[in-house]
Formats: C-alpha cells, sequence, structure tokens
C-alpha cells in the first residue's frame, strides 16, 4: 500500500506546488533590455538560444526595475528617519540642552589675553622683543 499513500502525498503536493508557467508566454521582443542584447549579440554573429530564460527576471508585475529597486532602498527608512529627527530636535528645544557647560564663565574669555593672565590669577611675565 506504499504507492497509494505516495500516490496520496504526490496529489497533496502537487496541489500546493508553484505553477510552472509555460515558455511560450516570454517574448524578447517585448523585453527592451532583452532585445537590446539580442541585437549586440547578432553584431558580434553570436545568438543566444537561452536568452529567453532570464526574460521573467524583466517582468514589471513582479520586479522593479533596477532604478526603482535602488529608490526603495534609499527611501525605505527615509520617513520615519525624518521624522525621528524632527521629533528629537523639537524634545531639544524644548528642554532646553546645554551639553553639559563647561562652568560658569563670568569674565570675558578675552580678558586675560589682553593682561596676560592665566587662569589661575597670576601674572605671565611676557618679554618685549630686544632691540638690537
Amino acid at each position: 500500500m506504499q504507492i497509494g499513500k505516495d500516490l496520496v502525498l504526490f496529489k497533496i503536493l502537487k496541489r500546493n506546488m508553484a505553477k510552472v508557467p509555460d515558455y511560450t508566454i516570454y517574448k524578447i521582443d517585448e523585453i527592451p533590455e532583452l532585445k537590446k542584447v539580442r541585437d549586440k549579440l547578432k553584431k558580434e554573429g553570436l545568438c543566444n538560444p537561452w536568452l529567453r530564460n532570464e526574460a521573467w527576471r524583466f517582468n514589471r508585475k513582479y520586479f522593479l526595475t533596477q532604478r526603482q529597486r535602488t529608490f526603495k532602498l534609499f527611501a525605505r527608512g527615509f520617513p520615519l528617519g525624518a521624522a525621528l529627527t524632527a521629533l528629537t530636535l523639537g524634545i531639544e528645544m524644548m528642554i532646553g540642552d546645554e551639553h553639559g557647560g563647561h562652568g560658569d564663565h563670568e569674565e570675558d574669555p578675552c580678558k586675560n589675553l589682553e593682561t596676560h593672565e592665566d587662569h589661575g590669577g597670576h601674572e605671565k611675565k611676557v618679554e618685549e622683543p630686544s632691540k638690537k
């Protein structure tokens, strides 16, 4: 009875299998990319009898063009990224993020440059260039 079980299993699997389309539905003349390849081969005196096997890749119904795939790749996360960036900037503006600060600077930072004082309040000796 193994044959009977195999037959039942085959019928179940056949019902769930993908249907292979008839090869005659693919025509090179309807696909500009393949037509270009065929014409280039013809100029060189060559022929590719298997070129039709690549026709399924150019079916616009199921597959995108190279330009569409590239756009989809880069544009896929852009709206979410832009929204999260705007949200982050809005929150930082509301909170007033000061990035940690670096201490109190009550005095003008350029004052020390004019009086030649270091940060400890000690006078620096500035030597004037000697005239010979």
